[in-house]
């Protein structure tokens, strides 16, 4: 996971995230943008033979908004054995969280945000010092239904009363 760092004009800085960005114009597929994300983003070199499938598609929201963008989530799986990982100048932080943390239902939580008028509260997960929530948490759901073991603390929103 990598905390991404803050720049002005990026409604996404300082949130954690999994590394990603956008398709350079001769990029034809989401896995090879993610691996040259990955490798720009964290140095980490990542290819076909680590590739075990793609999630699908997930249109991008910001405050419950369309944005007009989609996410292509690609699945590798590294090793046993976890190389360390660098921040680029894009990175502010980058640091591995086992998948088992996911399903402790003791690391969910909620964030709660105001986007005025609207106060919006969404699932999140405690990760360290660090809260996993929004568009990297629904790749994570996505994750986990596929693998058949869903995030069960995640059926209802902590902290939201109806």
């Amino acid at each position: 996971m990598i905390r991404r760092a803050s720049f002005e004009t990026d409604v996404w800085s300082g949130h954690v995230a999994l590394p990603g960005g956008r398709a350079h114009p001769e990029e034809t597929s989401a896995a090879q943008v993610a691996e040259r994300e990955t490798r720009e983003e964290v140095g980490l070199e990542i290819g076909e033979y680590q590739r075990k499938g793609f999630l699908p598609d997930i249109n991008i929201r910001l405050a419950g908004r369309d944005r007009g963008m989609t996410l292509s989530p690609v699945v590798y799986f590294i090793s046993e054995d976890l190389p360390p990982l660098h921040s680029s100048e894009e990175v502010e932080e980058a640091f591995w969280a086992p998948l088992s943390h996911l399903w402790d239902a003791a690391n969910a939580t909620s964030l709660t945000l105001s986007d005025k008028p609207d106060v919006m509260v969404y699932p999140a997960i405690r990760v360290g010092s660090h809260i996993v929530w929004g568009v990297t948490l629904r790749v994570l759901m996505l994750f986990s239904d596929i693998i058949g073991h869903p995030l069960p603390h995640f059926e209802e929103i902590p902290g939201l009363r109806v």
